[in-house]
């Protein structure tokens, strides 16, 4: 790292910083293969200001490109720190340095150490050079309690040079806002069947509250009791919840590259920084300051004889998600009947031990008793002995009466359709075979239990093939996709200010808008599809599919945006987005519905023969983009969208991995119906190698 100062230092000092870095590799449970000569390793700044108007600082560190990874160890609970009890022997960076009074006269000094990421912020100042009000969305900090300000010196007579230690780390919810407090424990213990039933007593004799339950449990599938008993369940685990603990997980830090700031002054100036500056948790007419902001370009910059400089060199953090921790699983799926536990292993349970480090969960797709398809009852080996064009268009005449009327389902054997592989460090998850006598098309995925906002999150990664030899599809999607961690109201994105969102995912368009909701997702989802859309070109022409797509499926990149009009080039139908010399072509269906959508068509060979494949979304502040490639050093780009034509989510989400069954009129124009696809004789397996945000 290079400290390079960014305000002339005054004559009355001398520094001299000593910074105590963190090493280069990943903690205990970081993921990483990467050898570690020494457990602990330091970096050393030299900072000597001999020429006060030009100075610069020198960070000499023994780990490479001053990158850290995020170490996941007992960090469910209390959100990531950085650096860790594993990574530097005090678990802080350690500053040390001197000030020396040169000013003819005794005084006492003050200094503070802030820190921001710079990859995912909004810039500090718009083109006119006023303050920039959505960089209170930057990620940034300081020391972590409130009541900590600027630090004093002792008072320095004339001449006189003090050494100063002090120390700093990177912590979740920073300016500790209240939004993010409530309880001290994530995990509920398993609660006594009396209490769940007593509650679910309790529900029942509330008339319209019943009601709903009677829905949801039509809608889920299940039996109006079991649904009962859940909410029961959920509504004492919500009780559990409510607490006043600073839950640090809520607002995690982001990935990509740190800088520090140290920022030095004389007593007598202490008194021009405002309150909203000395305490990062104090705001300014309802909005927070970013200091950076406040130093760089405000205020700030202004008072006399002030000393501020920051790194130049940045400390590059890199969350390495661990493959093999575990997969933990909900205890809500002891009432979906039968839920076989057979095949629970130490990795994959509900314990309590693999909740606090279980780096995945069991997910479990929407079901809807309301979505049932007659499937054509034929059993195929999509990928032994293969199906044929000719079979499917056979199959596909097979009348109503005769075929299986089924919904999707979602595995109720975890552990033998996801599982933890040690040997290949990597996980796997499968789409079971079945049989005539017991047919199902069932999903399979899993999702990261750690939320995080913004990075560039990429994954290895080998799905299923979806087309057989015979160019037939065998109705899976594929998908790499990112959701909201969390519906409640601490993880709500940026208000829509042009009459609002639709206030929830799939409302009707006669719902009424809300200016804020929680519901984020972006997409990778691969299908086969037509690659054109029906009739919605602007010049109103259709558009007749190419024949050569015919070995091809669609890798599709989409943001459910919850249909907020303010972008300034939102739009309806198809659009063109011109971007890196290349145009994309964006679709959204009307004015209400929730997302917009790029398709691209890609050689099913290409994807799924090869032994792995990489996907990476890049999810900034103003844009997502969407890449895919052989290698990691081979992406390409394929979907882009930006602020003028989507809202792009600030707040905070997961990542999910599915193999699933969708329907076909999810996506018009397609060549097959999913009811005229056959269900598989064999399991269909998808592997997930790595997954790093950085």
């Amino acid at each position: 790292m290079v400290l390079r100062r960014i305000s002339p230092i005054i004559p009355f000092l001398t520094l001299a910083i000593l910074l105590a870095a963190c090493n280069g590799n990943p903690g205990q449970n970081s993921g990483s293969n990467e050898a570690q000569d020494e457990k602990n390793s330091s970096a050393f700044v030299n900072f000597k200001a001999e020429d006060p108007l030009d100075y610069e600082v020198m960070i000499l560190s023994n780990y490479k490109k001053d990158v850290i990874y995020l170490d996941y160890e007992n960090t469910f609970q209390t959100g990531f720190i950085i650096p860790s009890a594993n990574q530097t022997p005090s678990g802080f960076f350690e500053f040390n340095f001197n000030i020396t009074n040169k000013s003819g006269k005794a005084q006492k000094y003050f200094y503070k150490l802030y820190y921001q990421n710079e990859s995912y912020k909004f810039e500090e100042i718009l083109q006119d050079g006023s303050y920039n009000p959505l960089c209170e969305e930057n990620f940034y900090g300081s020391y972590e309690t409130d009541s900590t300000g600027f630090k004093p010196t002792k008072v320095l007579q004339p001449g006189e040079k003090t050494d100063i230690s002090d120390r700093l780390r990177i912590m979740g919810n920073p300016r500790n806002e209240e939004q993010y407090f409530g309880s001290t424990q994530r995990f509920m213990p398993k609660i006594p069947k009396e209490q769940i039933r007593k509650r679910a007593e309790s529900i029942k004799k509330n008339k319209e509250w019943f009601e709903m339950i009677v829905e949801k449990a039509r809608n889920n599938g299940i039996d109006t009791e079991t649904q009962l008993l859940m909410d029961a369940q959920y509504m004492i685990e919500m009780d559990h919840k409510k607490g006043n603990s600073n839950n640090r997980w809520k607002r995690n830090p982001r990935a990509g590259k740190y800088q520090f700031m140290v920022v030095i002054l004389p007593a007598s100036s202490l008194h021009e920084i405002p309150e909203y500056i000395q305490h990062i948790d104090r705001k300014k007419d309802s909005i927070f300051v970013n200091p950076f902001y406040y130093f760089r370009h405000g205020e700030g910059s202004q008072i006399k004889d002030i000393s501020f400089a920051k790194t130049g060199n940045l400390l590059h953090l890199i969350n390495k998600v661990p493959m093999t921790a575990g997969v933990w699983i909900p205890s809500s799926n002891i009432y979906k009947k039968p839920f076989d536990t057979s095949y629970y292993n130490s990795l994959l349970n509900n314990s309590e031990n693999l909740f606090n480090e279980a780096s995945f969960q069991l997910y479990e797709n929407y079901r809807s008793q309301e979505d049932s398809v007659y499937n054509v009852p034929v059993v195929a080996d999509f990928f032994g002995k293969g199906y044929t064009l000719e079979e499917y268009e056979k199959n596909a005449q097979i009348p109503k009466s005769e075929r299986i009327p089924i919904i999707f389902e979602n595995t109720k054997a975890p552990g033998k359709n996801i599982k933890v592989d040690t040997t290949e460090n990597c996980l796997r998850i499968s789409n079971p075979g079945c049989t005539l006598e017991n047919p199902a098309k069932v999903n399979a995925g899993v999702i990261t239990r750690h939320g995080f906002t913004y990075g560039k999150i990429t994954v290895k990664v080998k799905f299923t093939e979806l087309l057989t030899e015979g160019l037939v599809w065998n109705g899976i999607t594929d998908a790499f996709w990112l959701i909201t961690e969390s519906l409640e109201k601490w993880n709500g994105r940026r208000i829509c200010n042009d009459q609002g969102y639709m206030p929830y995912y799939g409302a009707p368009r006669e719902a009424p808008r809300v200016p804020q909701i929680s519901y984020t997702e972006i997409d990778f989802e691969i299908v086969k599809a037509a690659e054109t859309w029906p009739n919605y070109y602007p010049d109103g022409t259709k558009r007749d599919e190419p024949a050569s797509n015919i070995d091809k499926i669609m890798v599709t990149c989409t943001n459910w945006d919850m249909a907020c009009p303010q972008p300034s080039d939102f739009g309806v139908g198809v659009h063109y987005i011109e971007y890196d010399d290349k145009q994309f072509i964006a679709q959204r269906w009307d004015e209400y519905y929730n997302a917009v959508t790029q398709k691209v068509p890609e050689k099913d060979d290409e994807l799924f023969k090869t032994d792995y494949y990489y996907f990476q979304i890049e999810w900034k502040p103003r844009e997502i983009l969407w890449r895919i490639g052989p290698e990691r050093d081979q992406l390409r780009l394929i979907g882009y969208l930006n602020e003028n034509y989507t809202s792009v989510p600030n707040n905070q989400m997961k990542i999910i991995f599915t193999q699933e069954y969708h329907f076909s009129h999810w996506w018009p124009k397609s060549p097959f119906k999913q009811e005229d696809v056959p269900f598989p004789a064999n399991d269909m397996e998808g592997v997930i190698y790595e997954i790093t945000i950085e």
